[in-house]
């Protein structure tokens, strides 16, 4: 049996890998992450908040049946609506090619340090990502130390800042937006008017932050990235893409630039450029402290999920066989396996992922779809079908998500199909 099937069989639940394991030559060498305690995003513009939706478009590839399972067409129905919420607010962006990044890396305060201090941010970096308390009060008295040392590294401003989260909790945010706003009227500097927008508690307040940051410096790369991000979250595509072209010309080496710059392109359509992106990103960034762990593993779910829309399972099943996933990451990394495996041909093996999914995280929806659409059309069990139907419908009756209510519209349908074949069957529906 072969890491792929052995993977389906027994899904794999475990802690990160240590970060200096991570690095490799091989695109699928990755290591195995799982999940650490980290705490939610702190606000935009600095945390891709595309990842989740790729896993919608799968829900796709689960209803042309056997002679239909990876056409390139998009499924008419409630599966083509799914996708147009899912899409449509990422539009055309980032025309040019990319790969590996060929422009410039200009030397700045905001990202260098000697190679002493790089070596102790990589080990805070670790010990954050480890997620314990010992280490989480270790990485908070290094942090802060190395701060005194390069007081404008804005990689280093986040990860403290994610520190006092992950220590005190998102209560914290509030007296941690306001101790930064004070520090500005004190002493304004770019790399404070870039943090502080993390912390800035509305989109308007975030971007005024960063206008102030390139009224000091027009060439932060960091700041024009976090206006393409603001952009993009609010469907400004050509704004975004003028900021975000602006701040890959100015660093093109930035990692949280190039992971956008994949995200725009998979929105686009254009899955290969998407996926060679996000490979040479996962490569390049793998022992880079400016990119917390969870965020790595996340891009490889990408990956897997853009694999199995372009038509290469078989890849995805290999990329999903190195990760060791826990909690909302394990329930995401299984519903990909569940479509990979459909798209190789194994149904059963796709069933067994969807239901590990639901054993995980039985409130969500994607897994319910998934065993429902398998059984229907690929498994011919039209009670199991009928029953993974209704359980979705029991579970999305009381949402206001407008994902949800689609998903119960389709619950109903289905189930409506299922009473009208159950009546012709026994007669009833005769005239």
């Amino acid at each position: 049996m072969n890491r792929a099937e052995d993977a389906c069989a027994a899904p794999r639940v475990g802690r990160f890998a240590p970060r200096d394991e991570r690095a490799s030559a091989s695109r699928r060498k990755f290591a195995a992450p799982s999940a650490v305690p980290i705490a939610p995003p702190i606000a935009p513009p600095f945390a891709p908040p595309f990842a989740a939706r790729f896993t919608r478009a799968l829900a796709a590839r689960l209803t042309g049946g056997a002679a239909a399972r990876f056409t390139a067409r998009l499924v008419p129905g409630f599966v083509g609506v799914l996708l147009a919420i899912s899409f449509t607010a990422f539009g055309a962006a980032c025309k040019g090619s990319v790969a590996r990044p060929g422009g410039a890396h200009e030397a700045t305060v905001y990202d260098e340090l000697s190679a002493a201090l790089t070596e102790r941010y990589r080990d805070a970096r670790r010990r954050v990502d480890a997620g314990d308390a010992a280490g989480l009060a270790a990485a908070r008295g290094s942090v802060a130390e190395l701060r005194q040392a390069a007081p404008d590294h804005i990689g280093l401003g986040i990860l403290a800042q994610e520190l006092e989260l992950a220590v005190h909790g998102a209560a914290a945010r509030e007296a941690l937006s306001r101790a930064a706003l004070d520090e500005l009227a004190r002493e304004p500097s770019v790399a404070g008017f870039v943090l502080a927008a993390r912390l800035a508690p509305n989109a308007a307040d975030a971007e005024a932050l960063l206008r102030r940051a390139l009224e000091l410096d027009p060439r932060c790369a960091w700041a024009h990235y976090a206006l393409a991000h603001a952009a993009a979250r609010a469907g400004d595509w050509t704004r975004a893409d003028e900021a975000l072209s602006r701040a890959l010309e100015l660093d093109a080496f930035l990692p949280p630039a190039r992971r956008l710059q994949a995200m725009l392109l998979a929105r686009d359509g254009r899955r290969r450029d998407a996926i060679e992106a996000f490979e040479a990103w996962g490569e390049d960034v793998a022992d880079d402290p400016r990119v917390a762990l969870r965020e790595w593993v996340e891009s490889q779910l990408d990956l897997a999920t853009l694999y199995v829309l372009d038509e290469e399972p078989d890849d995805a099943r290999e990329l999903l066989s190195e990760l060791t996933l826990e909690g909302d990451l394990a329930v995401r990394g299984l519903t990909v396996l569940a479509a990979a495996e459909q798209g190789s041909g194994r149904p059963n093996e796709a069933l067994h992922a969807a239901r590990a999914a639901e054993e995980l995280a039985p409130d969500a929806a994607l897994p319910w779809v998934q065993e429902a659409l398998l059984r229907q059309s690929w498994l011919d069990d039209p009670d199991g079908a009928e029953a993974a139907w209704r359980k979705l419908l029991a579970a999305s009756q009381a949402s206001g998500d407008l994902g949800r209510v689609l998903l119960s519209m389709r619950a109903r349908l289905a189930l409506e199909r299922a009473e009208r074949r159950r009546k012709r069957a026994t007669g009833e529906d005769s005239p």
